[in-house]
């Protein structure tokens, strides 16, 4: 059964549509009902239906305001085609019009374009009349208004105006769209500004710069925070430097905390660009602390005009520069020699990036270095890298020194402290080897066998520093051990492998210095000895005897240390449900590193089913196979027991620890990579397997300082990677775009877009697939 209101609007709808009666039998008019009418120009309306129009035409003669605002909301509904007839009535009534209708009325008009709308919306709107609560809304204004309507008021007197004409145009591409965002993000108005910013923001226009630039002197914490994120991610590495003068210097811990904020999002984007600016900036002669970041920037970026302003920094203590110091956070810098480590440390990546400028830059800073090398109770390893790399004479004469004490090893029963003569001797040792100084190579050779000779072949195994009193000599013996094993690394001399071997499968030796000495021998070894080392590991592997077991898992880090296709034959014979499984797992992760034959692909392909060896066999997969078969590994082990890809998470998450500089200049690197975007594609069961990208993104992460004989930097992976986008084939120049975006290289992909081409295009691709990963 209908409703009483149905049948009163439908009586009203046929009223409003009936012919006028016969002129004899007119009666009186009945008065006109507000209510009803309203009703039933509502209904109308929200059917599409044109008879709404002849009702509101009524309502706009003889209805009160109420009404009157219903038809005008009505006709604006309808839109213009359907609402022109009601233009003179709507006309009409915006002249009678009161604070009940007249906005509404006002907006009809403006749905018809009619600028005396038009022009009393915008009145409304700057004396704060429209709010969103009551029809119209701002967003259904800005809807039903175009574009250049709200270009024309862009610089409209009133900033609540030119608030809503910000907001309006956001959306727009249109470029004079654009252009009048770029002219209200310079407004006066800190609300239009920031409204305009953001849609500047949004759309990646390179405008934006400069206002934001404007905005941080006034910003709050939070606020320079975005500022800061923003340029970073819009303006890059040029517009980051041009901010750092943009705050007030006399208020010295907001200038403090916002060139910290700057310079830590250059470290961040590591962007190209920036290298000039940098050294404009340096030119200003900034104070020491931003001088020595703006130092360190330039020199991340690999730019060799470093040099001189880290060597600088080199030559003042810091108790001395900030001790004094009226600003907390400059006095806390007293505290630590951290600056001049990170110093030396990029000094040591520029002479790795830049070997035609070696005689250079040891000009440069050679005798800074020793200054602060002999200045500290103990020379950093750091400073031992740039004299070693830069093959300083004077530092070679001090390396002797430290690598070869004349200290006696402590005698058992020695209490502490370690001796620092045998900690320092450590590093010395390693960047011996670097130098390839061939009169240490004989004091080389004795220093592996220094336990039968001068420790009456003392037991050092970690279990016996325990007890016995033996803790200082052990640890001394490890230390020379450990830096012995590193030089042999270094050096990269065959003569090293009967010590290395013999050392390693001597179990009364330190167990940490026989894994480094592990780590050591492929770097000396020939393929036929990794071979042998191989099929040596295979026994081993099943033994019960754990003294056995840890030479077997010893020599499987040796063939992951660095991976040689010639051992994987061998090795594949130790992935067997009797091998222990951590060893199992490394010598997956090692044939896979060293890359597959379709044969060794179709062998391992076999074993994914395996209950026991199937995770390691999909390990070796995901490595080493071509991309497509690295796919399918990952799809047959996602179809299988969680557990089990749990465990393949796992094995894969360790199996990414270290990088070394072969591991880039063979190819290793970027067929990881590329595998890993292939398997990451994987869907099963309507779920991606996102995590197989995700996890050696977070390895890359990781990559920061020297890790060890062969390491790789940041600084050196990523301008390394740079080069290779800018001078290689197209097929490295993809798998070094593809490397940058997984090492997170926000300002070189940035950089090389700029560039424009196939390397631009290719860059611009991998910023938005960084950046909406979706």
């Amino acid at each position: 059964m209908a409703s009483i209101r149905s049948v009163t609007i439908l009586a009203v709808m046929l009223a409003a549509c009936a012919p006028a009666p016969p002129a004899e039998s007119a009666r009186a008019p009945a008065p006109f009902d507000d209510e009803v009418a309203s009703m039933a120009v509502g209904e109308f309306a929200s059917r599409g239906d044109p008879r709404a129009v002849q009702v509101a035409i009524e309502i706009l003669k003889k209805g009160g305001h109420a009404a009157r605002a219903k038809a005008a909301l009505a006709l604006a509904q309808l839109g213009p085609a359907q609402a022109e007839p009601a233009r003179t009535a709507l006309l009409r009534s915006l002249d009678e019009a009161a604070p009940a209708d007249e906005r509404q009325i006002a907006w009809a008009l403006a749905v018809l374009k009619e600028s005396k709308g038009i022009d009393r919306l915008f009145t409304l709107l700057e004396t704060g009349k429209i709010t969103d609560p009551i029809q119209p809304s701002v967003d259904k204004l800005i809807a039903s208004l175009p574009a250049d309507v709200w270009i024309a008021r862009a610089k409209h007197p009133s900033p609540a105006v030119r608030l809503v004409v910000a907001r309006a145009l956001a959306p727009s591409t249109a470029p004079s769209a654009r252009d009048a965002l770029a002219l209200l993000a310079e407004d006066t108005d800190s609300k239009v500004s920031r409204e305009a910013l953001q849609a500047l923001r949004t759309s990646g226009d390179a405008r934006v710069c400069k206002p934001m630039i404007a905005r941080l002197p006034k910003a709050n914490a939070e606020e320079r925070t975005s500022l800061i994120t923003a340029l970073r991610d819009m303006c890059g590495g040029r517009g980051l430097v041009t901010a750092l003068p943009a705050v007030d210097v006399s208020i010295p811990i907001k200038d403090f905390q916002h060139k910290k904020a700057i310079f830590e999002a250059l470290r961040e984007l590591t962007d190209p660009r920036a290298a000039d600016p940098l050294v404009e900036y340096l030119l200003t002669k900034p104070s020491m602390h931003w001088y020595t970041e703006a130092a360190m920037r330039l020199a991340e970026l690999g730019d060799v005009r470093a040099a001189p302003y880290l060597a600088e920094r080199l030559r003042h203590d810091p108790i001395k520069l900030y001790g004094e110091s009226k600003l907390d956070q400059e006095r806390m810098l007293a505290r630590s020699d951290e600056e001049r480590v990170l110093s030396a440390r990029l000094l040591s990546d520029l002479v790795v990036l830049h070997p035609d400028r070696r005689e250079w830059l040891l000009a440069q800073a050679e005798d800074a270095v020793i200054a602060w090398l002999k200045g500290q109770p103990s020379p950093h390893a750091n400073g031992m890298r740039f004299v070693a790399l830069a093959g300083s004479p004077k530092g070679l004469l001090m390396l002797r020194a430290w690598a070869f004490p004349s200290t006696r090893l402590p005698l058992p029963g020695a209490q502490p402290p370690f001796p620092q003569d045998w900690a320092t001797a450590q590093s010395a040792l390693r960047y011996i080897g670097v130098t390839k100084d061939a009169a240490s190579w004989p004091r080389l050779q004795q220093q592996l066998l220094r336990r039968r000779a001068e420790a009456k072949n003392a037991d050092v195994t970690m279990n016996a520093l325990m007890g016995g009193g033996l803790a200082m000599l052990g640890m001394s013996l490890r230390a020379v051990g450990f830096g012995t094993s590193d030089a042999f690394s270094e050096w990269g001399d065959a003569r090293a492998v009967p010590l290395l071997r013999a050392y390693i499968e001597d179990q009364r030796e330190n167990e940490q210095a026989r894994q480094q000495a592990c780590f050591a021998l492929p770097w000396v070894a020939s393929a036929a000895t990794m071979i042998e080392v191989a099929k040596k590991i295979e026994p081993w592997a099943s033994s019960s005897d754990p003294k056995l077991q840890f030479i077997a898992s010893c020599y499987a880090n040796s063939l992951g240390r660095r991976p040689q296709a010639a051992s994987n034959d061998a090795a594949l014979k130790i992935l067997v449900p009797s091998s222990e499984a951590t060893i199992r797992a490394t010598v997956a992760a090692a044939i896979g590193s060293a890359g597959l034959t379709a044969p060794q692909e179709k062998a391992l392909a076999s074993l994914l089913q395996d209950p026991v060896v199937g995770v390691d066999a999909a390990i070796a997969l995901l490595l080493g196979a071509s991309a497509q078969s690295a796919a399918q590994a990952v799809e047959a082990m996602a179809q299988g027991s969680a557990n089990r890809m749990d465990s393949l998470k796992e094995a894969y998450a360790r199996a990414l620890g270290f990088y070394s500089d072969e591991d880039l200049s063979s190819g290793r690197l970027g067929r990881w990579a590329e595998n890993a975007e292939a398997a990451s594609r994987v869907n099963v069961r309507g779920s991606q397997q996102l995590w197989v990208e995700e996890l050696l993104v977070r390895a890359l992460g990781k990559v920061l300082y020297d890790n060890g004989p062969h390491s790789i930097t940041r600084t050196v992976l990523r301008y390394r990677l740079q080069q290779a986008a800018e001078g290689g084939d197209a097929a490295s120049r993809v798998h070094a775009i593809r490397l940058l975006r997984m090492l997170r290289a926000q300002g070189t992909l940035m950089a090389l877009r700029d560039r424009g081409g196939d390397v631009g295009t290719e860059a611009s691709a991998a910023l938005r697939s960084m950046q909406s990963p979706d």
